[in-house]
């Protein structure tokens, strides 16, 4: 993190305001094309959502009215942001619709990062509560519960890091996809197995699920950049990642 922020602050010198705008357009003209309602219609149904699905389960029974209040207003959130950005068009928008009119190319795309980023809140958000649930009465101390609560990130990070790098030299994208995705329902299935008395078997299966998670989410956050054109690369690898995260 210190030297990547160090590097960060020595070597990226982005273009000023007006070499990206030139001078005939103000910021406070900018700031108003920005897709404001777009952006808090987004944020509103995440955040809903999320905090349902982290609080639902033993501490809040799933049909409580806390719950789904929290899951309705945000996928009616979500939903709306989705109909104000394809209906409405605002000048700026924080999605472009228009991505998704290449179906072989950027959708199907963003359904595998999308597959990949709700396998990841599982393992991000609900396992480290398993833990707690499952394990809480046998770790010794708060450190052993926050390393099996890491496992599945470790999992994550290790595929990112040495999978990822392996794509181009093994080719063969849609074949990867399809094993990493096999990989990762098949030890996600084998926690199911989890029980009290076999810790060792959910460090490995919690690592192992997460491997290919990472791994998945190179290859499609890459191969998006090649199916839009130039001015898009940005727009489309944050639109992956996004939904990844």
């Amino acid at each position: 993190m210190v030297p990547g922020t160090v590097l960060w602050f020595m070597f990226y010198h982005p273009p000023s305001y007006t070499q990206l705008h030139g001078k005939k357009s103000s910021k406070l003209a900018e700031l108003r094309k920005v897709d404001w309602i777009g952006i808090s219609l987004l944020i509103a149904g995440l955040a809903l959502f999320l905090l349902g699905i982290s609080w639902g389960g033993p501490a809040q029974p799933w049909s409580s009215p806390k719950i789904l209040g929290l899951l309705i207003s945000g996928a009616v959130a979500t939903v709306s942001f989705i109909l104000y950005e394809v209906f409405c068009t605002p000048q700026q928008p924080i999605v472009p619709m228009r991505f998704f009119r290449d179906l072989r190319g950027f959708t199907c795309l963003e359904v595998i990062s999308a597959t990949y980023g709700v396998i990841n809140i599982a393992l991000f958000v609900m396992w480290p509560q398993q833990v707690t649930y499952i394990f809480g009465s046998t770790v010794s101390s708060w450190e052993e519960s926050a390393w099996l609560s890491t496992t599945a990130a470790f999992g994550l990070w290790g595929g990112i890091v040495i999978l990822g790098p392996l794509m181009s030299w093994i080719g063969h994208i849609r074949y990867q996809i399809l094993v990493s995705s096999v990989w990762m329902t098949a030890f996600l299935g084998a926690m199911a197995s989890i029980t009290v008395e076999n810790k060792a078997r959910a460090i490995a299966f919690s690592f192992l699920a997460g491997w290919t998670i990472g791994w998945g989410e190179v290859i499609a956050a890459i191969i998006v950049q090649y199916v839009v054109s130039d001015q898009d690369l940005g727009v489309a690898f944050c639109k992956s990642l996004f939904l990844f995260e």
